[in-house]
């Protein structure tokens, strides 16, 4: 924000599209709580192989969550930081659609990421998991792709400003 401040001339307008990763982090972290609490030998893979997917793309602690640029603010923190940088006429608004995914097919899925930090599925599954252990995603979730029944959340902040026009003081 300090940035688009020092570029804009007085009375310029700053208008941005932000994606809001901070949710997902949260669901990853909660993920990491309740597998830490099953029992070691539940016998229930499930919920363990999900989250080390998950925590590939996405910090899985709070302490994690804060150090990374992808997943440390919310949509507030965006209007707090033009506030901060002086902005002025700071209007945001905060969008979460939920439609179906627009993936539709195992293979391009493989090779989509929920952000430009993350890894990829697939290069998640090839460094990661064992052959058995790759198996588990696919048997799950290739079905609800290819079948168009996967949802996407999507939350976005849209966040307009002004840098205040310069007063000339009068001497």
């Amino acid at each position: 924000m300090r940035e688009f401040h020092r570029r804009l001339k007085p009375g310029g307008r700053l208008s941005i599209a932000e994606p809001v990763n901070r949710d997902d982090a949260f669901e990853v972290s909660a993920l990491k709580r309740m597998v830490d609490a099953l029992p070691a030998e539940s016998g229930n893979d499930f919920f363990h192989l999900l989250h080390r997917w998950k925590a590939a793309q996405y910090p899985d602690t709070e302490e994690k969550i804060s150090a990374n640029p992808f997943t440390n603010y919310s949509e507030r923190d965006l209007v707090r930081f033009a506030l901060d940088t002086r902005f002025a006429e700071i209007h945001m608004e905060f969008h979460i659609d939920v439609r179906p995914s627009a993936v539709t097919c195992w293979e391009v899925y493989l090779d989509t990421s929920p952000h430009p930090g993350a890894p990829t599925l697939g290069a998640i599954l090839s460094e990661q998991f064992t052959a058995e252990e790759r198996l588990f995603p696919e048997r799950v979730f290739r079905p609800q792709i290819d079948g168009g029944r996967l949802v996407a959340a999507e939350r976005i902040a849209y966040l307009t400003a002004t840098k205040p026009l310069q007063r000339v003081s009068a001497h």
